[in-house]
């Protein structure tokens, strides 16, 4: 069997990777937001620290010192609402810890939540109880 323009296909081919790698831009990265609204028996709770941990690892709860399980810390201040910006793709654990000047007693809470590309942005609430 006879080969016809070898170079030529050689040619086309580094042509055809070299058009193909130029049209690839670098993967966008993924933002997400998570908003959360503390509320203790429906009631707005002000003034609350929030602590978001993300991957997926087992339930990290309540420690002596939250910082060195959790990734950061968010105070709530005048309104109950946090939001978390920049956030990946994936799970992440949120824990609330403060007081509630109504019952005159320290509340906590925690929730999870996973983004993913269809919900990129989550807007909930995060109940907190008193400690039992």
């Amino acid at each position: 069997m006879r080969k016809c323009f070898p170079r030529a296909r050689g040619l086309l081919l580094i042509l055809t990777f070299g058009f193909w790698s130029g049209c690839l831009e670098d993967a966008p990265t993924f933002s997400g937001t998570i908003c959360l609204n503390v509320e203790h028996h429906g009631v707005p709770i002000s003034d609350i620290d929030l602590y978001r941990a993300s991957g997926e690892r087992e339930f990290i709860g309540f420690r002596q010192n939250m910082l060195e399980v959790y990734d950061t810390l968010v105070r709530t201040g005048l309104s109950n609402q946090a939001c978390f910006g920049g956030l990946g793709l994936g799970q992440h654990q949120f824990a609330a810890e403060g007081y509630d000047p109504l019952i005159r007693d320290t509340v906590r809470g925690t929730l999870t939540l996973t983004l993913t590309v269809r919900n990129r942005t989550v807007d909930t609430i995060m109940p907190v109880s008193e400690i039992h």
